[in-house]
This record gives C-alpha cells, structure tokens and sequence, in this order.
C-alpha cells in the first residue's frame, strides 16, 4: 500500500526514475512516502557544501546557479541548473502523501526551497536513552573536549586538525578525546581516540576521560544529528558550528 523512498542519491537519469515511481504509485493505488535522509532533494550538493566546502544555507536562486558551475561535489550530475533541478523534484514531492523530514531545521530548508508543501512531517526520533551524567568534580587539570563518532572530512576533521596546531602554537591547557575513530591518522600529543564505542558506554566514557564539553565538528547541516542527541542526553554542554 506504500512506497517508501529512502535515498534516490546513486540513481542515474533521476527524472526518469522518479516519474516512474508516481506512475508505479498511481497504477497500483500506493502512497508514497518521501524520507529526506539527506539534502539531494535541494541541490545536486547533497550535504548543502558550496564551492567552498562550507554550508550554503541555501541562498537565492541565482548564487546557488553560480555554485553549482563551480561546486566540485556536483561534476557527476545530469544538470548544472538548480532551476531544473528543483523543477525535476518538485512535482515528485507533491505526489508524495507524505515527506517525512528528522529535524525542524530540515522542514525549514525544504520549506524554503519549495514551499507550500503542506505534506511535510518532522519524525520525532527516539535513538537512544542515555542517564545525565553528574560529574561532582575533576580528575584531571585540562580542559577536555569530547568528540563523537567517526570522523572525517564532513565531520570536521580539518576543523580538529586547525584547532589542534592551534592548541599545540599557544600551549593551551586543553586536549581533544575523541570517542570513536578518525579515518585518517592525527597526531598530536593534545589528542586521544578510543576506538569503536557502544552509546551505552558514554556515561563511563566521560567520567574515565574527564570530558568537559562536546564538540559537534561537522561542516554540513544533518537531517538528524544522533551524537548530539546522546551528548544532550546526557545533560553535556553542547558546542557545535552556525549550521
């Protein structure tokens, strides 16, 4: 009775593909339900990076034209015109019964690129339930930044990198331990990883490295941003980047 899109990212000739699932939905009396895991459905830049590696918060119509002749994470794509490109999805999301987003910050940005779509549904999701962690004191003189999960490029890990060269130049009191892994090696003596970590094991990660704060490195907005939910699970001070 439903189609459920989770990703149409590694589809060649979208237009194609999408008209026929509205037909396949129609033919068949199905629903189809649209799930935003990612921001394909704005731009051809599914993470919403501009030609600068940097978050584009969609702006006019114009300048993302201008981006894309020019952005390097769309060489791969069927148009270089974000007015085609909208106009390709556009009558696909009204066909949709629902469009299901995991953010308000998401219905905002698709909002804003379509508008009117009355369809739109933030998911309220449940990925963890981690207790408040009450730390009652330090056990170690430095200021200790947490980070979460696998990091890499879109995570920030050119971010960490600046942070810790700049760390290491003033001799700051501070160091960076990373609860999960980086897919290329940093080294640096201001700087720890774990390794693989079940959410479960949180609480005793911060008490065991005296975790101060948070840091949410990404670049790119998140259609859901499951480590800074555990981390405010957890009643952590949270610090992340404008996105």
């Amino acid at each position: 009775n439903q189609v459920i899109i989770n990703q149409m990212v590694t589809y060649p000739n979208l237009q194609m593909h999408l008209t026929k699932i509205r037909e396949f939905a129609e033919d068949k009396g199905c629903r189809i339900m649209m799930m935003v895991h990612d921001y394909y459905v704005l731009c051809p830049s599914i993470y919403l990076l501009n030609e600068k590696q940097t978050f584009c918060h969609l702006p006019s119509r114009a300048e993302c034209q201008t981006c894309l002749q020019q952005n390097p994470n769309c060489d791969n794509f069927e148009t270089k015109s974000i007015e085609e490109w909208r106009r390709i999805w556009q009558p696909f999301l009204q066909a949709c019964q629902e469009v299901r987003v995991f953010s308000q910050d998401s219905m905002h940005l698709v909002q804003k690129a379509y508008g009117g779509l009355d369809q739109v549904r933030v998911l309220d999701v449940q990925h963890t339930s981690l207790p408040v962690v009450a730390k009652e004191y330090k056990t170690t003189e430095t200021l200790n930044i947490g980070l979460l999960g696998t990091l890499t490029d879109l995570k920030g890990a050119q971010l960490v990198r600046q942070m810790l060269t700049l760390a290491e130049n003033r001799k700051t009191n501070v160091r960076f331990i990373l609860c999960g892994s980086s897919v290329d090696p940093i080294r640096s003596r201001y700087f720890k990883q774990t390794g693989a970590y079940h959410p479960a094991m949180l609480p005793s990660m911060i008490l065991e490295y005296d975790i101060d704060l948070f840091f949410i490195s990404s670049i790119c907005p998140e259609t859901f941003s499951y480590t800074t939910q555990e981390a405010m699970e957890m009643g952590m001070p949270v610090a992340c980047l404008p996105l």
